[in-house]
């Protein structure tokens, strides 16, 4: 009988590991998500009845055992080198001229490799199977890492193929992806917790968790650069070969170029990549470019702690400095305090800033930005503006630590969360409450008119000519907007409402599983954190809001006229429908549709609407002044769709 139970675990193993490599390494999934997460509990719960035939590789064992005291350190085989730098072409091209020299030839095939911006990391697999992560550390001694390394689901557990080595040591970058990176930011905004600067900066902290719980929430991800400790005669001579072989043994790599054989190829390369760099679903912040041949970087060999076969071509400068006119603090709409600092306005990466955010308190105190400092600013993953650092050689004397508005009382506070938090109860994506603005809102609060959400669909016309700025004609259309909005779906309530971590794409899934408000309600952690992409914090942040005092408002809300639709994924059209199941991308300006309104029309069709094109991308809807992601779609090969072939479309459904 446990020969049987073995032959199934092990099938189901390597079915999943099958599915990993086509999902992390291939790009191309061959199953939807709920078969995986089917096969996947086929495997735990066989694990759970026989525990004694649990491999140690198995897909269940990426997180296993207690938290760590602390990292024991690893001694590395050879030195994990560091790179020399070229901040622009004319760096770059004494190099690629010093490298012809050295190897007395007057041309060479170097390969361009993306450079990820996160943690350099080394694993070392012994007959196939993972025993080693460590870091870099110094280049010569890292930290063992292996069990939050172990978490990362696009590193095999156990290697795949006919040709794998006795001993091999595969190095590559750990990174945390732009959309992942996001997330965890504001969910920690949400709850009044520290953020993360950059994305860099979350997965080298996630790396460094004691606890591999942590460590696995945070969804890492790993791309391979280069394989040490084979004899790699019979195997492959270049880079690029070498790529292959780490791919083919289950191995994600980086993104990386055909042969570049002139000067010319190789800058041709770098400024794809510039265009491209905002569309890629993680940070990068240059080009690695490398000598194909391994026999010629033998030749080139080291100077110092860097290869001369090597070079990493940053991108330009994102950073700028300007002066700080006055810091303020905010109240997000779930109450959480940020200070903001108010600038001098200046140009970063092409974009004028006048605000930047420090983040927190601890954050502000740590760089200790003062009013009329000069700071350095930059665009934080290219679009968020904060301050990196104080010029204190400019600071003006006298200077004083800043310190909070003593006039921000609490009362103060608890209506600024309110007003924050009912704009987003009436905003687009919520109720539609047209007409209700931050002005507006603000005075309801501040006259005592409204304290919750549901005394909004109470107000009378006649409250509303008392106020200054409001005539009858005005203040009618304000009351039959609100009644316009009684009626609401399911995934707009729950998003409304403003629980941490319940964002628009969450609430959807939420309202497409469970279908009604009363499921919803009524549903168990466990439950809740079954729904894709869910962990057990939004689950849990989901569970206690409806089990709180807080909740009471629903009943107000319904009470008082609000019904909540049933939730219907799908309609007729959806279901049979051109877009149904299909992803796609949004890009340009459109004539005749919001983009807000386009990506609700699509996914009331049935499809899914990414933010990137990738090799997933079934069709990209364009409209005036495309950009990038039209290059891109191009060369993938993926059917671009007009506005009016759009329209077409959906009238044809």
């Amino acid at each position: 009988m446990s020969e049987k139970i073995q032959k199934q675990l092990e099938s189901l193993i390597a079915r999943i590991n099958q599915l990993d490599n086509h999902y992390y390494v291939l790009d191309k999934p061959i199953v939807s998500d709920a078969e995986y997460d089917q096969i996947y509990r086929q495997l735990k719960i066989l694990e759970e009845n026989n525990p004694s035939l649990i491999d140690p590789c198995s897909p269940t064992q990426r997180v296993s055992g207690g938290v760590l005291s602390q990292f024991v350190q690893v001694k590395h085989d050879m030195p994990m080198l560091s790179l020399n730098n070229a901040i622009d072409e004319h760096e770059f091209l004494a190099f690629y001229k010093r490298t012809l020299r050295a190897v007395k030839s007057k041309t060479i095939d170097f390969v361009g490799e993306l450079k990820l911006d996160g943690l350099a990391v080394s694993l070392i697999y012994i007959d196939g199977i993972l025993k080693t992560g460590a870091t870099r550390g110094d280049g010569s001694t890292g930290e063992d890492i292996t069990s939050n390394i172990k978490t990362i689901r696009s590193i095999p557990l156990r290697l795949e193929g006919p040709m794998i080595p006795e001993r091999v040591e595969i190095r590559g970058e750990v990174y945390m992806p732009k959309q992942v990176f996001a997330n965890l930011n504001q969910l920690a905004l949400k709850n009044g917790e520290k953020t993360f600067a950059n994305a860099r900066n979350a997965a080298a902290g996630s790396l460094r968790q004691l606890d591999p719980e942590i460590a696995s929430e945070r969804k890492l991800a790993f791309s391979a650069y280069s394989i040490h400790g084979v004899d790699n005669t019979n195997l492959f001579n270049t880079q690029i070969e070498s790529f292959k072989f780490l791919k083919g043994i289950g191995l994600p790599v980086v993104l990386q170029s055909d042969c570049l054989s002139t000067f010319k190829n190789c800058i041709k390369f770098y400024e794809d990549i510039v265009i491209k760099r905002d569309d890629l679903p993680f940070e990068i912040d240059g080009v690695v470019f490398k000598v194909n041949s391994f026999r010629m970087q033998s030749i080139l060999g080291m100077v110092a702690r860097a290869p001369r076969w090597a070079v990493a071509y940053k991108f330009p400068s994102q950073t700028a400095t300007t002066k700080v006119n006055d810091i303020r603090v905010q109240v997000g709409r779930t109450g959480a305090l940020t200070p903001v600092a108010r600038l001098e306005p200046v140009v970063v990466a092409g974009v004028r800033i006048s605000k930047a955010t420090l983040h927190n308190f601890d954050e502000l105190k740590k760089k200790d930005v003062r009013v009329g400092d000069t700071v350095v600013v930059r665009r934080a993953g290219d679009v968020i503006p904060e301050i990196v650092s104080v010029i204190l050689e400019k600071r003006e004397q006298p200077s004083e630590p800043y310190s909070p508005n003593l006039d921000l009382n609490s009362d103060e506070i608890e209506k600024a969360r309110l007003v924050r938090k009912i704009i987003h109860f009436c905003s687009k994506q919520a109720f539609n409450i047209e007409g209700l603005g931050n002005e507006t809102v603000a005075v309801f609060v501040k006259e005592n008119l409204i304290a919750d959400f549901s005394d909004l669909f109470v107000l009378k016309k006649e409250q509303l000519i008392q106020l200054e700025g409001f005539a009858e004609k005005s203040a009618q259309k304000t009351i039959d907007s609100i009644a316009k909005s009684r009626e609401i779906t399911l995934d707009r309530f729950l998003f409304s409402l403003g629980i941490n971590g319940v964002g628009r794409v969450v609430a959807k899934k939420i309202a497409v599983i469970l279908g009604t408000l009363d499921q919803v309600r009524n549903a168990s952690r466990e439950k809740l954190e079954k729904i894709q992409d869910i962990g057990p914090i939004v689950a849990s942040n989901i569970f206690d809001y409806f089990q709180s005092p807080e909740s009471i408002v629903i009943d107000e809300l319904i009470s008082k006229g609000v019904k909540v639709e049933e939730f219907r994924s799908q309609n007729e059209a959806a279901k049979k429908g051109f877009f149904t199941g299909k992803i796609v991308v949004i890009t340009g300006a459109f004539e005749s549709i919001k983009r807000n309104d386009l990506t609700e029309m699509l996914e009331n069709y049935g499809a899914i609407v990414n933010k990137t094109v990738s090799k997933k991308t079934n069709f990209l809807i364009t409209g005036n002044s495309p950009g990038s992601k039209l290059e891109k779609a191009q060369k993938l090969g993926i059917r671009v769709i007009s506005e009016a072939e759009f329209l077409l479309k959906i009238q044809g459904n």
